[in-house]
């Protein structure tokens, strides 16, 4: 991901410096003409501003537009740049409409982005066949059409590669996450298995060892009676160790899931996520464990597919006799939640152990709320 983003960084970069050779050149051009049209002049560089200064916008990725405002913002710029065409009699301004098709794909697919071009190169053809009264239209349409149909398709290049980069990510940080909690999961059923095995068989014979040893103390006399009480002190003090370190075994078998969660959200492509976590959590249910790494993934998923947030917080904290996993974006959600298969999975896994979930959407996000009651 951070290879394209360089790669789009500088592809974005050698954009601008095209629309601005392109206004340059035309500028000059139109200001050697004698006599000098200065409305003209002070017209065109006013419409190649505005498409330049939409393309800085549109492009920016450390502050995305909404899908709304970056539609708005792409169609004002293809109308200020068929006012150039109507402006300007230079037909390489066109090269604009190449770098502009670029934008096609980030809300419709190929095919239909494919589609559009006839449609633009159509206008263009119009405008300075009738209105310029230019000849051979035919050919520059033709030439500038295979410009725009390679830069869809360059676009859509990168988006894929960037889906398949980002998908095979995510797929790893998923297998780091799992292969973190298994780890946790073997490490806690070894610590119980110990626990118990100590339990049922040291314990169960130094109560069996009192037992003979008092009912021995209770048939000796003398010297022979006070070594006995010596060894059933002794006894009982050995019982009393071997419960304590099985309680504390026991109590020592919580999950970890901090190394899990950190696995999940590391480097997580487009956003900035802040994890914390409560220091007593004591999480000692393995599904329990799961479920919360599970919501974990499916709501960072979401948030990636559907939103064009670039923060996400997730706080994993205790309160009395609950456990409570809040997340929450910074982007611009639907004011409708529609959970899908995966929210409806997440719902299913929470009722499951008793816990409820709560989704909301406000202008500061898309929040989930899941807690799970007397799971501590």
């Amino acid at each position: 991901m951070k290879d394209f983003f360089e790669k789009f960084g500088a592809v974005r970069l050698i954009g601008h410096i095209t629309i601005l050779t392109v206004a340059l050149v035309a500028t000059y051009l139109t200001v050697k003409q004698e006599p000098t049209d200065w409305p003209q002049v002070m017209v065109a560089a006013l419409l190649f501003a505005g498409f330049l200064g939409i393309e800085w916008i549109t492009t920016e990725r450390e502050a995305p537009l909404a899908d709304n405002m970056f539609l708005l913002a792409v169609v004002l710029q293809l109308l200020l740049l068929f006012a150039l065409f109507f402006t300007l009699p230079y037909t390489f301004i066109a090269i604009l409409l190449g770098i502009w098709c670029g934008n096609l794909l980030h809300f419709m697919s190929l095919g239909k982005a494919v589609a559009v071009t006839p449609v633009l190169m159509f206008v263009f053809y119009g405008i300075f066949t009738w209105h310029w009264d230019y000849n051979y239209m035919v050919i520059s349409s033709a030439l500038y059409w295979m410009l725009c149909l390679f830069t869809v398709t360059m676009v859509n290049s990168w988006i894929q590669e960037t889906l398949a980069k980002e998908a095979s990510e995510q797929l790893n940080r998923e297998l780091m996450a799992a292969q973190s909690l298994l780890k946790e999961a073997t490490r806690q059923s070894e610590r119980v298995r110990i626990a118990r095995d100590i339990h049922d068989l040291v314990g169960h014979h130094l109560t069996a060892l009192t037992i003979n040893l008092q009912v021995a103390m209770h048939q000796s006399e003398g010297a022979a009676k006070q070594q006995v009480e010596k060894s059933y002190a002794i006894a009982k003090l050995l019982l009393s160790d071997v419960r304590e370190t099985v309680t504390e075994i026991r109590e020592k078998s919580k999950i970890e899931l901090r190394d899990a969660l950190e696995a999940l959200v590391k480097e997580v492509p487009r956003l900035k996520v802040n994890l914390t976590l409560d220091d007593n959590l004591d999480i000692n249910d393995v599904e329990l464990a799961d479920t919360i790494l599970r919501c974990v993934q499916e709501s960072l998923t979401n948030t990636l597919k559907h939103s064009r947030a670039d923060r996400f917080e997730i706080h994993l904290s205790r309160e009395k006799n609950s456990l409570q996993l809040a997340m929450q974006d910074n982007g611009q959600p639907d004011a409708e939640i529609k959970p899908g298969n995966g929210l409806a999975g997440m719902k299913e896994r929470i009722m499951a152990l008793g816990g409820k979930i709560q989704f909301s959407a406000t202008e500061q996000g898309f929040s989930t709320v899941v807690r799970f009651q007397g799971a501590l």
